[in-house]
């Protein structure tokens, strides 16, 4: 899955979500980088409450938080 600029903005509809349930202010974000220094993968855990909800990988850390956001709202339903 590839993101540009006419990609759903997944992290937005996560924020929009969570917001609704009154859970954003429990939203915790952790980065891990592996691979070499010049080629390194970013992985993003998403967690609400201490528990993870979903988890990306990707070239940038934006892409790996847009890829645990997508996991995330597709495992909740929605048509994406």
């Amino acid at each position: 899955m590839s993101y540009n600029m006419t990609s759903p903005d997944y992290m937005l509809m996560l924020n929009t979500h969570l917001q609704r349930m009154r859970q954003a202010e429990y939203l915790v974000w952790e980065f891990y980088e592996t691979g070499p220094q010049h080629q390194l993968t970013h992985t993003a855990i998403a967690k609400l409450n201490g528990y993870p909800i979903g988890r990306g990988e990707g070239l940038t850390r934006s892409i790996a938080k847009q890829r645990a956001a997508h996991q995330f709202l597709r495992s909740q339903g929605y048509p994406i």
